[in-house]
């Protein structure tokens, strides 16, 4: 299985990280490959992309959600799932740390645009810019 494992330190308060990730409709303010992502009827996210030129769609359910601590997530078509965590920075460093972990079934052709811009995008950014 691909598996891509990710720690970025984001100078902000754990729940601004949490809130910021949880919210969906703004990630194409960010992320210069996702162009929409909406709430399905049925509570899906349903995502529209570019990537490398080559536009894409696809679902993605929510499996697990923990205000302040972690989202896990499973696309739709079983091509990947995924799970970040947050979490607070000890007293002495400022900011607070999430970890981006996502697992690809073997056999598939690449990963969903999440597993290669989420966290590409997150390391650019920052959660202060986003106010």
């Amino acid at each position: 299985m691909a598996f891509v494992d990710k720690t970025i330190e984001v100078d902000a308060d754990v729940r601004e990280v949490y809130d910021a990730w949880t919210a969906y409709a703004d990630y194409p303010e960010f992320m210069e490959t996702i162009e929409v992502v909406t709430v399905t009827p049925e509570d899906q996210l349903h995502w529209v992309a570019v990537i490398e030129g080559d536009p894409c769609e696809w679902d993605a359910d929510v499996v697990e959600q923990v205000p302040d601590e972690k989202v896990s997530w499973r696309a739709c078509d079983g091509r990947e799932t995924g799970e970040v965590r947050f979490e607070k920075l000890p007293a002495t460093r400022p900011g607070s740390p999430f970890n981006w972990n996502t697992i690809r079934p073997p056999g598939k052709a690449k990963p969903t645009p999440c597993a290669t811009g989420c966290a590409a995008a997150w390391s650019r950014t920052s959660v202060s810019s986003r106010r």
